[in-house]
């Protein structure tokens, strides 16, 4: 790419990723406050209900409905935007028939374990709708997000999270795993039903569903399933286990972690790399792998980095997060909170690693790493669960994925051999070893916030020190933030 088509793409995955930081920072606000109701209303063993039955529909529609298909739709539009509304009318009526599958199959499983069939069918109603999910909805915004107007996308999903605000605070006295799970519900409908009345029938038409578009699509995708339904298992089967050898109430504390502080260290890597894929994808098209090496070393740079600022700054905090946020009720788990966090900058590799393989049509690397990523969950889970319980699950988790992300660079230098090198990994484990380490003896000899502020300067200066963050990006990023903002004008 020439220089002035770099500093355009980088433009439009920052203006892109600015707005959904945006949307997203302040949907986790409220999602915060709607969350501290109900961790603070529901016991510890409701909470293990509503988790369980959350659980199990994720599991079976992220395999069925999802379908490995985000990554093939968003390549196909962006080098193919003649045909986009065939593409995506087709897998539009794909999902919705795949829905109506396993949703029936969710239900019955969840009615044959002594779960609620009912809230099962009303999750996977929401789970079908919401932003959160990337399903229908996603299918319905992969236009705007192709060509970089995520303005309409923030404003549906901060919508979104303000519908659920209100539904939550509405219904407080009454909350129950059902309740909560209507809330959810009812709150992802206005923020559809916008998105499908602006879209005006220009992404799904009866008319324009084709059956070789499906088989083909899907068939390309079939790799990505098996990858999917992989991670997936390997996202649920702690859970699994900590329901066969624990109680609701140790399945409460995992969910409690997971609904608290999941979301929040997603925020910013998936915005960046749902931005940065389409501009990837135009790349490789035009110049295949050339051009594209310096956008995905700095892709992973900055996962790398803002994984581990997010968890210097917040881990410390997390005794006066939990005492916040489920007023009390979880706070004696509070470590458990605490080493959660440390998953970020793991987890935002992967997150780059899986959207980057299917954007390249590396599916199979994809697969291997998935199986790598499984394997070794089963046997951290199998080895600690029963031991250790909602902690074992939360250990479990972090070392999988640390053994993933190592699984991650190395698949990455295979397919994009100049991106990054053996140098790039261990810099990057140096950055996050030194920040976990500062924080864990910082924590046990000053106070939470001294330990937060401290371990996020060691963090800035050792990134700066391993060349991860560069005094030029900040620099580069205003520049980029005055053109993007010029341009708006």
């Amino acid at each position: 790419m020439t220089q002035q088509t770099d500093r355009a793409a980088a433009s439009r995955v920052l203006s892109g990723g600015f707005w959904i930081v945006l949307s997203q920072s302040f949907v986790f606000i409220l999602v915060f406050v709607a969350q501290r109701m109900i961790l603070s209303t529901l016991t510890k063993e409701e909470n293990g209900t509503l988790f369980f039955e959350r659980r199990l529909t994720d599991l079976l529609l992220g395999v069925l409905v999802d379908f490995g298909l985000n990554g093939v739709v968003l390549r196909r539009v962006a080098q193919e935007p003649g045909r986009a509304r065939e593409i995506l009318s087709s897998v539009v009526a794909f999902r919705l028939a795949m829905w109506v599958i396993a949703a029936a199959i969710a239900a019955s499983a969840a009615a044959f374990s002594g779960y609620s069939a009912l809230d099962v069918i009303i999750w996977s109603t929401y789970v079908l709708i919401a932003a959160r999910t990337t399903l229908l909805r996603y299918t319905f915004e992969t236009p705007y997000r192709v060509h970089g107007g995520f303005r309409l996308v923030a404003a549906v999903t901060a919508l979104d999270a303000v519908m659920f605000l209100f539904v939550t605070s509405l219904l407080r006295n009454i909350l129950s795993p059902t309740v909560v799970i209507c809330a959810y519900a009812v709150s992802a409908v206005p923020g559809f039903v916008l998105l499908v009345l602006r879209d005006r029938g220009r992404t799904f038409a009866a008319s324009a569903v084709r059956v070789k578009e499906i088989r083909s699509v899907v068939t390309e995708a079939l790799p990505v399933i098996v990858a999917i339904g992989l991670i997936m298992l390997h996202g649920s089967i702690d859970t699994f286990i900590l329901e066969v050898v624990g109680t609701p109430k140790d399945v409460g504390v995992l969910g409690a972690i997971t609904a608290s502080v999941a979301p929040f260290l997603t925020v910013v890597p998936q915005a960046v790399v749902l931005a940065a894929m389409p501009e990837i994808a135009r790349t490789v098209r035009k110049h295949m792998y050339g051009g594209s090496e310096n956008m995905i070393r700095d892709l992973l740079r900055f996962v790398v980095v803002i994984g581990t600022l997010t968890a210097a700054v917040s881990a410390p905090l997390m005794e006066q997060f939990v005492l916040v946020v489920s007023g009390g009720r979880y706070l004696q788990e509070w470590t458990q909170f605490y080493w959660y966090v440390w998953t970020a900058p793991f987890l935002g590799i992967f997150i780059v690693f899986q959207e980057l393989t299917v954007t390249l049509q590396r599916r199979r690397v994809l697969t291997t790493v998935a199986i790598v990523l499984l394997s070794v969950t089963v046997v951290t889970a199998a080895a600690l669960v029963p031991q250790y319980l909602s902690a074992g699950a939360v250990y479990a988790r972090l070392g999988t994925l640390a053994v993933a992300s190592v699984c991650c660079f190395l698949a990455v230098r295979h397919m994009v051999a100049d991106a990054i090198d053996l140098l790039f990994m261990i810099r990057s484990y140096i950055l996050i070893g030194v920040a976990c380490a500062t924080s864990v003896v910082l924590l046990s000899e000053t106070s939470a916030l001294v330990a937060s502020a401290v371990t996020c300067v060691v963090a800035l200066v050792t990134a700066v020190l391993t060349q991860l963050l560069r005094p030029t990006d900040f620099h580069r990023v205003l520049q980029l933030a005055g053109k993007g903002r010029s341009t708006h004008e």
